[in-house]
């Protein structure tokens, strides 16, 4: 594997980890629904999946992992802005 494949599959765990975590500071009734109906995992692998082009994108373009993070993580969380609990 190349450099910007495993910064690539390490951004991917990244962002799975830190949605896991936005949903359930910010919107945990959607956290329970998800899980009431086991489609959390499902939720959390399409949605980072939804990001894949802009992750490969900032890569392509020698962007650091931190701004990748960000920038992702903020087209992550726009469907779940704003939340009752926020």
């Amino acid at each position: 594997m190349n450099y910007r494949n495993n910064i690539t599959i390490i951004m991917q765990e990244t962002l799975l980890r830190k949605l896991h975590e936005y949903i359930r500071d910010n919107n945990p009734d959607f956290l329970l629904t998800l899980q009431d109906e086991n489609r959390l995992t499902d939720y959390l692998n399409e949605s980072v999946a939804s990001v894949d082009g802009l992750i490969h994108q900032l890569v392509a373009e020698n962007q650091p992992p931190s701004v990748i993070e960000v920038q992702c993580m903020d087209e992550l969380t726009k469907p779940l802005r704003p939340s009752r609990y926020s």
